[in-house]
């Protein structure tokens, strides 16, 4: 799920969409990477443009 949803941001940047707003869910080890990943996309969520 979160190789996943990196894959998608990325996919969303490049291709200059807007990211997913879903929450990534993951435990343990990889509990503070979904949250970074859900940061970055909260953060080009909020900079896109015409986005409020």
């Amino acid at each position: 799920m979160l190789r996943r949803a990196i894959r998608e941001l990325d996919d969303d940047l490049r291709l200059d969409r807007f990211p997913d707003d879903t929450e990534i869910h993951a435990e343990g080890v990889l509990a503070p990477v979904a949250r970074e990943v859900d940061a970055a996309r909260r953060l080009v969520r909020a900079q896109a443009p015409g986005r409020s």
